[in-house]
């Protein structure tokens, strides 16, 4: 008798399958939106307006990202698993290789926000688009209430390992299209550095779950189609509002 097609998935090789995911989510829209490439190349008549807008309106979800680690970390059994898991989260946390503390990672970010001109003031004139808050509940939900395979695919497959191709064209954005220093620019420089070896703690944990329970394959996979489908469904509502409010750049 042959075998079923679960049966044939998880007879793949665990580091031939965590391939095959690792390229899907770096082809998907999540990581490489029509969005994305449209900033890389100017395709705005206002492009400073057009970051500070998706500064602001990123910002919604991004803010939330310690709450999304922490979730993950409570819902795994293997304390070597979560102590690999803090240390990303001490990263995050602004802790230095050395032991000493730095600028927490939120903060950079608020750097950025005050660099590119996103104050009190014009965080009030614009409201976020729903797709912001709808991103961060959902996703947190993912990392902390749908176990722990589901929360290492949204997590890892679904976010730290497609970081550095996505910040790839904001920093290409911000060089291009803005005035702002390299020092404005840290978070996603460093972002597109660090998140580089987060992803590579998650892989590893992932392996360990699927190996110790192979019924985990199918988790790890909803936990990173799911990340990567709410990230995707936000670049696509942010573009139509952008366009909306400011329009393409005339040929």
């Amino acid at each position: 008798m042959g075998l079923s097609v679960p049966a044939l998935a998880d007879a793949v090789p665990t580091e031939l399958w965590l391939d095959a995911l690792e390229a899907e989510a770096l082809a998907h829209p999540a990581s490489n939106h029509r969005l994305l490439r449209r900033i890389a190349a100017g395709d705005f008549a206002d492009m400073p307006e057009v970051l500070r807008t998706i500064a602001l309106q990123y910002g919604q979800y991004s803010r939330h990202f310690i709450s999304y680690v922490e979730g993950v970390i409570a819902q795994l059994s293997n304390p070597r698993h979560a102590d690999a898991l803090r240390h990303n989260l001490e990263e995050e946390l602004g802790l230095l290789p050395d032991g000493s503390q730095g600028k927490p990672h939120r903060e950079i970010y608020q750097d950025y926000l005050h660099a590119i001109g996103v104050d009190a003031d014009y965080s009030r004139s614009q409201p976020p688009i729903a797709e912001g808050p709808s991103w961060a509940t959902a996703f947190r939900s993912l990392c902390a209430d749908q176990g722990a395979a589901a929360g290492i695919g949204a997590l890892g497959l679904g976010t730290e390992l497609i970081v550095a191709q996505i910040y790839g064209f904001f920093l290409t954005a911000l060089e291009r299209h803005t005035s702002l220093t390299e020092e404005d620019r840290l978070f996603f420089s460093l972002h597109a550095v660090c998140d580089v070896e987060h992803s590579a703690t998650l892989r590893g944990i992932a392996h360990d779950l699927v190996e110790s329970e192979p019924a985990a394959r199918s988790e790890v996979e909803r936990g990173m189609r799911a990340a990567l489908a709410l990230r995707a469904e936000f670049w696509t509502a942010l573009e139509g509002h952008l366009d909306q409010r400011l329009g393409a750049k005339a040929a």
